[in-house]
């Protein structure tokens, strides 16, 4: 196989995930999305959030393709009221309008993660740290009147979690004894016991697929195996490093 460059884009940029069409996705630039098509070689501009509504965190398009789902964190200037918003974007007739919106504390964003449960739930991670300490919550929210919203977990490793396309299951890393410690200017996660597992978004039950090696006699145990990073290649298929 031989590499080559798909498409050329000038800045720097975020992506988010795919799209519901194969061989596109979703990406960020500050506060505008833009849709990388990988079939159609192309790039654009799919949505603009002006500056003065608040700083865009996260989007997630619905299986279907109607609707955009994304977060924006809002501050006033003369006030520490932090507070997120959920919006929905039709791509159909381009209109938009707040779904939910809270309150939130310092160093503390919203994202959404995808749309679950044949997209009748949005799932969300509220998310914030300070000083090597992670805290937030994981949660669902109708997409239909009256948008009510239930939580799932307080768990702070599964904030971070990425959601199958199918919306079913979230896959994340939990470690038993993290270490803390920085080896060779590598930071050390995990020192015994990291697990590569996944959280039923409906069931809430919990299954690990991968358990890391133990050593508690070894020095180097934690560098024996490090799971670096975790996402899906398919709905029934992860990729690990």
């Amino acid at each position: 196989d031989q590499d080559a460059i798909a498409i050329q884009i000038p800045g720097q940029y975020r992506i988010l995930g795919p799209t519901n069409k194969q061989g596109e996705y979703l990406t960020k630039k500050a506060n505008t999305l833009y849709v990388i098509s990988k079939a159609k070689n192309n790039f654009s501009e799919l949505l603009n959030i002006p500056n003065a509504d608040g700083s865009l965190m996260h989007a997630a398009v619905s299986r279907d393709g109607k609707i955009l789902a994304y977060t924006i964190n809002t501050e006033p200037e003369k006030s520490r009221d932090y507070k997120a918003e959920l919006w929905f974007y039709s791509l159909e007739n381009k209109l938009k309008h707040k779904i939910f919106e809270s309150a939130l504390g310092l160093f503390t964003g919203l994202s959404v993660l995808g749309w679950s449960n044949n997209g009748e739930q949005i799932i969300l991670s509220e998310i914030g740290g300070d000083a090597g300490a992670i805290w937030g919550q994981l949660f669902t929210i109708n997409t239909k009147p009256p948008y009510e919203s239930v939580v799932l977990s307080n768990n702070p490793e599964l904030l971070s979690g990425q959601l199958s396309r199918n919306g079913d299951l979230l896959l994340y890393k939990e470690c038993d004894k993290p270490s803390g410690v920085h080896q060779n200017e590598e930071r050390v996660e995990c020192d015994e016991g990291e697990q590569i597992k996944t959280y039923n978004i409906l069931t809430k039950e919990t299954l690990s697929l991968y358990r890391n090696l133990t050593h508690s006699d070894n020095v180097y145990k934690g560098k024996l195996r490090v799971v670096f990073d975790v996402l899906w290649a398919e709905d029934d298929i992860i990729f690990s490093i």
